[in-house]
């Protein structure tokens, strides 16, 4: 995917696949729909074995990320406690619902990605498979001349 969005191939180069900033205004208008949203998350709180994901000072208005309780326990299983993500940027795939403000409910430890993830993946497909800077595959500027034995009569 990153190397993908980088050179706006396939799905990434539409609108419809674009990162959305963690913005309640946009995600208000998008509700109902399946968005990949970034933003640093400024508060993480637990409540009665849920967490609680907070792009903004006010919960009641702003951008969350719900993990119910048994969400929680794939995101454990997969060695991540989201109480890491509090001050980090992270990127967020999920549908857009409001609940006070637009939330996202994160099922799967895989639909949630920090930033440094995200810049790893960028970097790995820059590189070739010795790990130096990749070269992209020049385009021939015009057909290959043909170098058959024939000539013509």
């Amino acid at each position: 995917e990153a190397g993908a969005r980088a050179a706006e191939r396939g799905v990434w180069r539409t609108r419809a696949y674009a990162v959305r900033p963690a913005d309640p205004d946009v995600l208000r208008r998008d509700r109902d729909s399946f968005q990949i949203v970034e933003g640093r998350v400024l508060r993480v709180t637990k409540a009665g074995g849920d967490s609680y994901l907070d792009f903004g000072e006010d919960w009641r208005t702003d951008v969350t990320v719900h993990i119910g309780r048994a969400a929680l326990r794939e995101f454990v299983a997969a060695g991540i406690d989201p109480l890491s993500y509090e001050g980090r940027v992270v990127r967020v795939r999920g549908w857009v619902g409001l609940r006070a403000g637009p939330l996202i409910e994160a099922t799967h430890p895989e639909q949630i990605e920090r930033a440094e993830q995200i810049e790893r993946a960028e970097q790995i497909e820059r590189l070739d498979g010795a790990g130096r800077p990749a070269r992209p595959t020049p385009r021939p500027s015009a057909p290959p001349p043909d170098l058959s034995d024939e000539e013509e009569e």
